[in-house]
């Protein structure tokens, strides 16, 4: 029996009908509409399920919220719908969580954080919400793909298969366009640690929390939930965790891609070229201002805590979002309850050390 995610008297007040049935079948580039797919799915979704739930919230406590971005919902820039639904599903699980939240207007020079959140306590917590995209050539390249006619079956067979590869963070260079080949691992790590660098969004003072969601269609089955360590291991192979590097890594640790330890990592390892982001300056040269990231994927959302950061998260912050939908509080990095962060990273990185001068000694 079909399940109903969405409440149809909800998405009445903000859409017509015909509206909801154009959504659900149009297609942006080869690529279903990222709102209509999310209508349109027969069988629930982790995603579906907390986006309803969100549109839900929403509607109930800031219906002109909805209907201020009831046009970008719609929109056919992919980017822009993308945009909102991270947005909403933010929003929602911020007022699900804490008793007084607002969505901040714009200011005119763009740099504005999304949501302030009042806590009791006093202090104010100011959140910025990005819906991580795909590099655009590999977008590109997947549409071009998807719009290619169908190849003939062999000869002797009725089926024809076609794959492609997709590197979602960007394609590593090879050693014919840089000194060396480089990793996927180094992309997925540099592009994270660059979004929203510089902190141009949040004044200067206030605690900040940045807001990374991976909840869009294009993301299933990259299998980031593990990212959230240092260390990935799984048949022998050993990788680096690209959410923990991007925000914990140090400047020449190695970065592990499928390395086999025992034998030297057979050139599954490179040197990190930057600091993570909580160890990099902002361009007055003080200590980046982000006091924590939420990582929301489907099924799964965690806390990375900024240990340099001026302004920290509070406890009162951090009891809150053990309410946000799918928080994995064994998953996240925070100073809270035991005021041991500082501790947990350097242990991380000192593991990662040990792995490099260990390798190569297997029996």
């Amino acid at each position: 029996m079909k399940t109903q995610i969405w409440n149809q008297r909800d998405l009445a007040e903000l859409f017509t009908d015909s509206e909801v049935a154009a959504i659900s079948v149009t297609r942006i580039k080869s690529r279903i509409h990222p709102f209509g797919a999310l209508l349109a799915q027969s069988e629930p979704t982790a995603t579906q399920a907390v986006t309803a739930q969100a549109f839900r919230t929403v509607l109930r406590c800031d219906k002109p919220w909805l209907e201020s971005n009831r046009r970008r919902l719609l929109d056919n820039d992919y980017t822009s719908a993308s945009s909102v639904l991270a947005e909403m599903r933010a929003y929602g699980a911020l007022l699900h969580s804490f008793s007084e939240v607002k969505a901040l207007p714009p200011r005119s020079s763009g740099k504005t954080p999304d949501f302030a959140v009042k806590l009791a306590g006093g202090d104010t917590v100011f959140v910025e919400v990005h819906a991580k995209q795909w590099d655009t050539d590999q977008a590109k390249n997947l549409e071009n793909f998807m719009q290619q006619p169908p190849a003939a079956p062999p000869k002797g067979s009725r089926i024809a298969t076609a794959e492609h590869l997709s590197q979602p963070f960007g394609r590593p260079k090879t050693v014919q366009e840089a000194p060396r080949n480089e990793r996927t691992i180094e992309n997925m790590v540099s592009r994270i640690a660059g979004i929203k660098a510089g902190d141009q969004q949040i004044p200067l003072g206030v605690v900040s929390v940045l807001w990374l969601d991976f909840q869009d269609e294009t993301w299933a089955g990259f299998g980031l939930r593990d990212h959230l360590y240092p260390l990935i291991s799984w048949n022998g192979a050993v990788s680096s965790g690209g959410f923990w590097h991007a925000f914990y890594g140090r400047k020449g640790m190695p970065l592990l891609e499928g390395a086999d330890v025992c034998i030297g990592f057979l050139g599954g390892a490179v040197e990190m070229q930057h600091e993570g982001r909580f160890y990099q300056t902002d361009k007055k040269g003080g200590p980046t201002r982000t006091a924590g990231v939420v990582i929301s994927l489907p099924e799964e959302s965690a806390i990375l805590e900024n240990p340099n950061a001026d302004e920290k998260l509070s406890e009162e912050f951090v009891l809150g979002a053990l309410e946000f939908p799918w928080f994995r509080i064994e998953k996240s990095w925070l100073n809270w309850p035991a005021k041991n962060l500082t501790q947990k990273i350097a242990t991380g990185i000192e593991s990662l050390r040990g792995l490099e001068r260990g390798q190569g000694r297997c029996v």
